[in-house]
């Protein structure tokens, strides 16, 4: 077990109307198994082998999100926005090598330097009966 520190903060306010404002930032630290970084050649399947890598390092994510929510007495709407920054991310390869005498297809684990994601997500729900809610 490999202790870590992956802090997280979440700022939020209320407003008035059933209105609400969050902020929230996470960061992680992805540790590859000690298994990943050997220098081990391992069969997986018929002419189908995987191939460790003792140069791949630690990956280092950061999420930010702001969320957005606002309602009454028949609907409610939620939005997020999430940005992903992931630096060092893990990616496969995939190469066909001459392994064991036979051609093969060999699979390694490494790292690129990022990776970035930006989303948004809707929820749009209102009441349709009471206490009964469709969501779209």
């Amino acid at each position: 077990m490999r202790p870590t520190f992956n802090p997280r903060i979440l700022l939020g306010y209320r407003f008035p109307n059933n209105q609400q404002l969050r902020w929230e930032l996470e960061t992680k630290n992805h540790i590859p198994e000690i298994g990943h970084t050997t220098e081990v050649v391992q069969r997986a399947r018929e002419n189908y082998y995987e191939r460790n890598n003792p140069q791949l390092k630690n990956a280092y994510s950061g999420t930010t999100r702001l969320y957005y929510t606002n309602g009454n007495d028949y609907f409610d709407i939620s939005n997020t926005v999430t940005y992903d920054y992931i630096h060092d991310v893990w990616a496969f390869t995939y190469t066909k090598t001459f392994w064991e005498g036979r051609e093969v297809i060999m699979e390694q684990r490494i790292n690129i330097p990022n990776e970035q994601k930006l989303m948004l997500h809707t929820v749009l729900s209102f009441q349709t009966f009471r206490e009964q809610y469709a969501h779209l």
